[in-house]
């Protein structure tokens, strides 16, 4: 089973990482930019994983 995805899910993607990013750089509290790292990285993964089922087709 193959996913789409258009380009627009992937600036969507891009865009939320941006953003999560600037809220780590923000935050104060040690534990909370670990917490928001980590969803930083899920979104990566997402993102590299997206980025290849839409060079996939």
């Amino acid at each position: 089973m193959s996913e789409r995805v258009t380009a627009d899910d992937i600036r969507h993607v891009e865009t939320k990482i941006i953003m999560t990013e600037d809220k780590m750089f923000r935050e104060k509290n040690y534990y909370k930019k670990l917490e928001i790292r980590e969803e930083i990285i899920f979104l990566r993964k997402k993102l590299q994983k997206m980025q290849f089922l839409f060079k996939e087709g």
